[in-house]
């Protein structure tokens, strides 16, 4: 259940202690610090749903209380709390109805999991039990066994995630032998445990049993050669499998090849992650053999594989076949110009793409203008971050974009877009009336650019819709912020705007605090190693409390005194749902004019000297280590001369 799913109509807030958010006809949610006044709102409500994530103890009232309502309950723990596991032991012996389960990142360990079974054995109840999420809880081999037994009790069981518990191959054998009994599982995460190629033997001899599993992740197992062949002669047996997850084991060539060789006869199969598992160019060519014949295929992920120009090029000729392809994810693949334009033919046929990353390759103007030209309309999410891309491949890739109207993120951080690419992007991007994130950052902007990118987001109907600004390291400078604050109020739905590394100073903090106001939906601002002084920190501070949805300020690393820190604090007190991050300013250094040294990807770039009464605003240490050098230098040099004349 995500918070996108909350109607604020339906959102209380009791005694400060307490969020309750109801649902018509659905459920109920309340916080660990529910209080004894939610009884006569809970009768209603044929689901109840306990939720914490802010690690709280939980009082044994809490969880035992609502057994006495005959609704289903559903239990959400996504942090430790010392006394939850007991309360929750308490309520199911006295008759909890419970469906769902989460216990993520609590650390029950293996006596945990004894408790659990002791409780579920007690309660006859506990066989309705859909849902069970244990990840992150170390409970090791014995739990796992001890896991098994708990799912013998549950034949209802729907979906079981016990990912990152540090499960071996005993516990893996011991877990296997117990799936049988779940017929109704259709997702399974046992990823991050690292049991190797003898656990997935023995794990995949019992998966084929499972004939209604539509989810199974394997990730970061350890699997290797012998590992793939044993799972791809058992997997086709899933008659069910829609989602396959095998990222991060050391698959190779070898290992793909058994892979590859099953799933075609997943006839369901519509999502599959092989990312980061070293199928490099001859894996891919023969994975592209393959999903030829997997028709339903919407989702591919083949991240940090190192595949490739030649393997780009195969995978490429088969996405011709790959008519539902939504999702394509090959970043970091080393593909330059030469593969992306191998790649890009292949894209004609992908007419539903709507998520595309190829971040990390190394291409430049020649394979964005290539890309541009295939891009199709169906296209939502672009990812070309950490690319060469400079100002003529910027102008291609904008051509195309906009005629994508339901574009609704772009990121292309770490290329080499300067002023007059900044300036096409604002402009043909205004048409994207669903544009949502635009991210800049690390590029060359500089003041023109940005103050022109800004004004073809706000020109427009995409006004409307931009919620996150990126231009972190762009030398935006005062001139830029000056330039381009007014027109931030016509973003109107504006949330995050990310201002860092920019050498901005007094003026341009002045301008921003003007127009911070007008900006009714912002939620955080990233002020981040800029030169702004302390009548800069005040001016912000006194705009902070006409901020009304205003979570975070980050305005670390700057030139502000005490004087600045000082409004600052006032205003994080007066407004109490703000946090200002303001570490690194220093008593007694006032209002400064800076000098940066910029280095466009080097992270040194980020330290910046200030002339201002003679002095640097560097460590103390380096200046004292520096005067003994010379001084000692110096005195060299005199006896040195003295012995000479």
């Amino acid at each position: 259940m995500q918070r996108g799913e909350w109607s604020d109509t339906h959102l209380f807030s009791l005694e400060d202690d307490i969020i309750l958010h109801a649902w018509p006809e659905t459920h109920i949610i309340a916080g660990l610090r529910t209080c004894w006044r939610l009884y006569r709102l809970l009768p209603s409500a044929p689901k109840v749903l306990l939720f914490s994530q802010t690690g709280r103890d939980c009082p044994t009232a809490t969880v035992s209380c609502l057994s006495r309502f005959g609704g289903r309950i559903s239990i959400v723990a996504q942090s430790y709390s010392a006394n939850l596991l007991p309360a929750l032991v308490n309520a199911l012996e006295g008759g909890l109805h419970l469906v769902h389960m989460d216990l993520r990142s609590n650390n029950i360990g293996a006596q945990g999991m004894k408790l659990l079974l002791d409780s579920f054995c007690k309660t006859p109840r506990a066989k309705e039990l859909k849902y069970l999420s244990l990840d992150h809880n170390n409970i090791s081999d014995e739990g796992a066994l001890l896991l098994g037994d708990l799912l013998r009790t549950c034949p209802l069981i729907e979906t079981l995630n016990v990912a990152n518990n540090g499960i071996g191959y005993h516990g893996a054998a011991g877990l296997a032998q117990s799936l049988p009994h779940c017929k109704y599982l259709s997702g399974f995460d046992i990823g991050g445990n690292g049991f190797g190629d003898e656990g997935i033997r023995e794990m995949s001899t019992f998966l084929g049993q499972c004939k209604r599993l539509k989810q199974l992740s394997l990730r970061f197992n350890e699997i290797h050669v012998d590992g793939a062949e044993n799972l791809a002669e058992h997997l086709p047996r899933c008659d069910s499998l829609t989602h396959l997850q095998i990222c991060r084991n050391k698959l190779e060539c070898s290992g793909i090849r058994h892979i590859s060789s099953c799933l075609p006869r997943c006839n369901q199969l519509s999502f599959l992650d092989l990312s980061g598992t070293c199928i490099c160019n001859e894996g891919a060519a023969i994975l592209a053999e393959c999903i030829v014949l997997c028709k339903k295929l919407q989702h591919l992920d083949l991240r940090d594989n190192k595949i490739g120009v030649e393997g780009a090029s195969r995978l490429s000729s088969s996405f011709k076949h790959c008519n539902l392809l939504e999702f394509l994810d090959l970043s970091k693949n080393g593909l330059g110009d030469q593969g992306v334009e191998g790649l890009s033919s292949g894209l004609t046929w992908c007419e539903r793409l709507v998520h595309l990353a190829l971040g990390m390759n190394g291409f430049g103007d020649r394979g964005a203008t290539s890309l541009g030209r295939q891009v199709r309309s169906s296209l939502q999410h672009l990812f070309l971050a950490n690319n060469k891309i400079s100002d003529r491949g910027a102008e291609a890739l904008s051509s195309s974009l906009c005629g994508c109207p339901e574009l609704a993120i772009v990121d292309l951080r770490w290329n080499k877009i300067g002023a007059s690419g900044g300036a096409l992007l604002g402009e043909r991007l205004s048409s994207c009336v669903k544009l949502a994130t635009v991210d800049m950052s690390h590029n060359i902007l500089r003041a023109d650019g940005s103050v022109n990118l800004v004004a073809g987001l706000a020109r427009t109907s995409s006004s409307s819709s931009v919620r996150h600004l990126g231009l972190r390291h762009n030398l935006v400078e005062d001139a830029g912020l000056i330039g381009f604050s007014p027109m931030l109020s016509s973003l109107r739905s504006l949330a995050i705007i990310d201002l860092s590394c920019n050498r901005i100073g007094n003026q341009g903090a002045l301008a921003l605090a003007e127009v911070l106001p007008k900006l009714r939906q912002i939620v955080r601002v990233d002020l981040r190693e800029n030169g702004i002084g302390d009548f800069g920190a005040m001016a912000l501070a006194e705009s902070l409390p006409c901020c009304p949805a205003l979570s975070s300020l980050d305005i670390r690393i700057n030139c502000f005194g005490a004087a600045g820190a000082r409004s600052l604090r006032m205003a994080e007190e007066r407004k109490k749902s703000v946090t200002i991050s303001m570490e690194g300013w220093e008593e007694g250094v006032a209002d400064t004019s800076l000098t940066r040294s910029w280095s466009q990807h080097d992270m040194a770039r980020d330290r910046f000297l200030s002339f201002e009464r003679g002095v640097f605003m560097m460590d103390r240490n380096v200046w004292v280590t520096l005067f003994v050098l010379v001084s000692m230098w110096l005195f060299n040099l005199y006896n040195t001369s003295k012995s000479t004349s």
